[in-house]
């Protein structure tokens, strides 16, 4: 966000060097003009800087993330997985140099020696509300909770008897179109799922909190949203051909038409309503192209093109898609330098809406496909999208420095404090969707 904020100024300071350098050019004195065209070259070698540092920041993040996981799997005795994680990393900067036309022969010899060496090589209630207090954030007793949501969800934390693979959310037999959608077009929509009663629970679950005042990602304190991921835990491993794990980030996104006119809309539970990608294509695809990251979306109500509805960009139409090598490939909306206007990496008339689509359908996207979602309309302010989300990982990649990812058993015995924690760091990691602007 802060790329995309900071290229507004980047712009207004190219057009000021431009029309300096133009000035320049003109029938001025000698004197005038050597210090125009000075000024000039200055403000272009401070944006090109800036530029720069802008590339670096986001390549040293790629950097630090497969280091540490490198460093973590030597501290562990796993040399065989820290040499395949920097095996990895020698591939992807060879993709790059390709692309950009240089010669990565090295780097690929490199790669090969090091792959080599691997396989040999071993809201509350009311009433606290009224007093401005936020009880949700200390309690964790199942009791309470329960009498939140009227006692219609479980908290038993205790998921251990459903089994993978077991009463699987997606049907065997769509698993096939169904990848071959996410590999050819970057995103998949199932067929109309046959389970109603989840996603009626959860939504039911949702409307309770927002009535007590509580964070719809609190959501996730129950046991029925964990079902609905651990039955797509299966089809996820075979959307992208191998075990997976979840990343301790996920979302529960409940819409509202009013409070989104009152804050800008910028509420815990809103839509992430501008273009962007979640990750790199480096960060979302391993070096032979398979790939290793996927976003799974499953609304609890129906979706229209009116009440929030989730828009992609198809890879197709995605010129940028797997070009990490420029710095367009995160920066997919940049503010211009006329007031108030846009300009987008790819065309509109390419961009997908994923609805009209039943309470339970499942969808994803690849974690570089560029997505956001849309706001609630005026005329479904009475019935806006409801919607729960997460990220799967293939195990053997590398993961985030800052927490653990978390296994399929994991998930199944988490305790209430558990789910706190983690609900707690996902709400704080998407706070820059949700938090005022100062």
């Amino acid at each position: 966000m802060a790329v995309n904020a900071g290229i507004a100024g980047v712009r207004r300071q190219m057009m000021a060097a431009s029309l300096i350098e133009a000035n320049a050019d003109q029938e001025l004195d000698e004197k005038k003009a050597k210090g125009l065209a000075a000024k000039a070259m200055k403000m272009k070698e401070d944006i090109t800087n800036e530029v720069c540092r802008r590339v670096a920041r986001m390549q040293d993040r790629e950097e630090k993330a497969v280091l540490m996981t490198a460093i973590k799997a030597l501290k562990n005795s796993d040399p065989e997985r820290s040499l395949h994680v920097l095996s990895e990393r020698l591939k992807q900067l060879a993709r790059r140099m390709e692309a950009r036309g240089e010669d990565s022969s090295d780097e690929e010899e490199e790669a090969e020696e090091a792959k080599e060496a691997a396989e040999t090589s071993i809201e509350a209630h009311a009433q606290h509300e009224s007093q401005g207090e936020q009880w949700w954030r200390s309690e964790t007793r199942p009791d309470k909770w329960s009498e939140v949501v009227d006692h219609v969800l479980a908290v038993s934390c205790s998921l251990s008897s459903l089994s993978r693979g077991e009463d699987s959310w997606i049907e065997e037999a769509d698993i096939v179109p169904l990848r071959e959608s996410l590999l050819g077009k970057g995103y998949f929509l199932s067929p109309e799922s046959q389970e109603t009663n989840l996603p009626a629970l959860i939504l039911t679950g949702m409307r309770s909190l927002r009535r007590a005042g509580v964070p719809t990602f609190y959501i996730w304190m129950y046991d029925e949203p964990w079902k609905v991921m651990l039955r797509l835990w299966e089809a996820a491993e075979k959307l992208i051909g191998g075990p997976c794990v979840l990343e301790p980030t996920f979302a529960a996104y409940h819409l509202d038409y009013h409070k989104a006119g009152e804050s800008g809309n910028r509420y815990v539970g809103t839509n992430f309503s501008l273009p962007h990608r979640d990750y790199t294509y480096s960060d979302s695809y391993d070096s032979s192209g398979q790939p290793k990251v996927v976003t799974i979306w499953v609304p609890v109500s129906d979706v229209t093109l009116e009440n929030g509805c989730m828009y992609v960009v198809p890879k197709e139409f995605d010129a940028n898609f797997d070009r990490d090598d420029v710095m367009q490939h995160m920066w997919v909306q940049q503010s211009g330098w006329l007031a108030g206007k846009s300009f987008l990496s790819f065309p509109l008339a390419g961009v997908l809406p994923l609805a009209p689509v039943r309470a339970g359908t499942a969808m994803g996207w690849m974690g570089n496909t560029i997505h956001w979602g849309c706001q609630c309309h005026r005329t479904c302010s009475s019935n806006p999208r409801a919607s729960i989300a997460w990220v799967f990982k293939r195990a053997d990649t590398s993961h985030s420095l800052d927490s653990s990812p978390i296994s399929f058993e994991d998930a199944q015995q988490l305790t209430l404090e558990q789910r706190k924690g983690l609900i707690e760091s996902s709400m704080d990691y998407f706070k820059h969707w949700s938090s005022p602007r100062t």
